[in-house]
C-alpha cells in the first residue's frame, strides 16, 4: 500500500519534499495556506532567485553558523551539483557568478517557482492552496493526522512541516509551523530577524544614503566581551547600513542586540594599509597643491563619504593641506568608523529568519523527529539561518529532499 504524506507547506522546501516524496512512490497532499504557493520564492534575489551556491558540502556548512553542522549529511545527499541536475530535468537552466552564487538562465524567479510545482504535480502529489493548517493529531507518540482551519482532517503517514519562518512581509506575524512543533514536543529558540539591514544611533548617516562600497570589514563588539567581523559589500541607508557585509552580521547581531545597543566599527579600506593611504594623501596633496582635503581623499573613497569624513574630524582639518598628523587621524577613522548599532529592522524586511525549532530535536540524517514518529521538519522552520548568496534556499531544498525521501521508506 503507498504511504500517505502530508506537507505543511508549499514553498520551496515543501514542493521539494512533496516532489521527491511523490516520485518515491508516495500518495502525497501539500497543503499551502495561502492562494499560490513559494510567493516568497518569487522575490528572491530581487526577483532573480538565488537558489544555490557552487560551495561544497563542507562550504556550504560554515555559512550557517553555529549549527551549521546539522545540514552537513542533507548537504552530502544534495548540493549545488544535484539541485542544479534535477532543474536541468524540469528544463531550467542555471548559471553562475563570479562569487559562486547560482541562478536560473531566464534571471526569473517565477521559473524556477513554476519548475518546482511540475515537479511536485507531475508526479503526482495534489497542491491544495487556501488550506491552513492548525493542529495535529499525535496518538502513541506518533502523528496520525492534521487538522485544516476548515476542520477538515486528514489523515497520514507522514507528516512533513516546511511552513517557513516569521522573515517576508507576507507571511504572517508568526509561522504556524512553530505552534504544531510545540504540539510535537519540540522547543523553540528565540526568533529574529535575519539578513536585514542595521539601524544605527548616528544621525549623519543619512546624509551617506544611497554609497556603496565595494569591500569593507565590519567589527562588532558583543556584551560578553567577544566580537565578531564580517567582510563584503556595503550601503549606507537613510538610517543605518545594509548590504552583504550588514545582512550577513544581523544574523549573527540579531540576538545580541536584545541586551542593547553595540559598537561597531567599519574599515572602509580593508585592502590598505595605513601607510599605502599615507602615500596616497601625499601624492594628492603633491599633484594638487591648492586641492581641498576631500578632494585629497577622492581617489580613495566617494566625495560625499570623504565630506561626512572631514565633517566629523572638524576643526582639525584644515580647508587644504594635511599634515602627517592631521593624515594619521584621517586614516584612523578611515580603519575604524565608529558606529552604534541600536537595532536591527523588522521581520518585515528580513530575508529569513534566525533562531526556529532547536536542531537538537530532529534526526539530520532524515529531518525526521525525535520525539514523534512520522513527522519531519524542514527548511527555515529549523534553527538554522546562512549568509547572502544562495545558503538558505539550498537548506530548504536540501532538507525538503532528505525529508521527502525518508517519509517514503521509514
Amino acid at each position: 500500500m503507498r504511504k500517505r504524506v502530508i506537507v505543511v507547506g508549499g514553498g520551496a522546501a515543501g514542493l521539494m519534499a512533496a516532489g521527491r516524496a511523490a516520485e518515491c512512490g508516495a500518495c502525497v497532499i501539500t497543503l499551502e495556506k495561502e492562494n499560490s504557493p513559494s510567493l516568497k520564492l518569487l522575490q528572491t534575489g530581487n526577483g532573480r532567485c538565488n537558489l544555490s551556491n557552487l560551495a561544497s558540502a563542507q562550504e556550504l556548512t560554515q555559512h550557517l553558523g553555529p549549527q551549521g553542522r546539522f545540514m552537513r549529511n542533507a548537504f552530502v545527499q544534495m548540493a549545488s551539483p544535484e539541485l542544479r541536475a534535477l532543474l536541468a530535468r524540469l528544463g531550467i537552466q542555471t548559471v553562475s557568478d563570479e562569487l559562486g552564487r547560482v541562478y536560473p538562465a531566464s534571471g526569473r524567479a517565477q521559473d524556477v517557482r513554476d519548475a518546482l510545482v511540475r515537479y511536485a504535480t507531475g508526479r503526482g502529489a495534489e497542491l491544495r492552496t487556501c488550506a491552513e493548517v492548525v493542529g495535529l493529531r499525535i496518538d502513541a507518540s506518533r502523528v496520525q493526522a492534521v487538522q485544516l482551519r476548515s476542520g477538515e482532517v486528514l489523515t497520514a503517514d507522514a507528516v512533513i512541516l516546511a511552513t517557513g519562518g516569521r522573515a517576508w512581509t507576507r507571511c504572517q506575524a508568526e509561522s504556524s509551523g512553530y505552534a504544531l512543533a510545540a504540539m510535537a514536543g519540540h522547543t523553540q529558540t528565540p526568533l529574529a530577524p535575519g539578513l536585514v539591514p542595521l539601524v544605527v544611533r548616528e544621525a549623519w548617516v543619512a546624509q551617506l544614503e544611497g554609497i556603496s562600497l565595494e569591500s569593507v570589514t565590519l567589527r562588532a563588539a558583543l556584551s560578553d566581551g567577544h566580537s565578531l567581523e564580517q567582510n563584503g559589500a556595503l550601503v549606507f541607508t537613510r538610517d543605518g547600513i545594509s548590504g552583504p557585509a550588514a545582512l550577513n552580521l544581523s544574523n549573527r547581531l540579531a540576538l545580541g542586540l536584545r541586551g542593547g545597543p553595540l559598537g561597531m566599527t567599519i574599515d572602509l579600506l580593508p585592502n590598505h594599509t595605513r601607510e599605502q593611504i599615507m602615500h596616497g594623501i601625499f601624492v594628492s596633496q603633491t599633484n594638487n597643491k591648492l586641492s581641498d582635503a576631500t578632494n585629497n581623499l577622492q581617489a580613495l573613497l566617494p566625495r560625499r563619504l570623504c565630506q561626512q569624513l572631514e565633517a566629523l574630524l572638524q576643526p582639525e582639518m584644515p580647508g587644504q593641506h594635511l599634515s602627517r598628523h592631521q593624515c594619521e587621524r584621517v586614516i584612523s577613522l578611515i580603519k575604524g568608523l565608529s558606529l552604534t548599532v541600536v537595532r536591527t529592522r523588522s521581520f518585515r524586511e528580513a530575508m529569513v529568519t534566525v533562531g526556529g525549532v532547536a536542531c537538537e530535536g530532529i534526526e539530520p540524517r532524515s529531518m525526521a523527529s525525535r520525539l514523534c514518529g512520522g513527522l519531519y521538519l524542514v527548511g527555515e522552520l529549523l534553527d538554522l539561518a546562512g549568509d547572502t548568496g544562495g545558503f538558505n534556499l539550498q537548506i530548504a531544498f536540501s532538507s525538503g529532499w532528505v525529508a521527502g525521501s525518508a517519509a517514503v521508506v521509514a
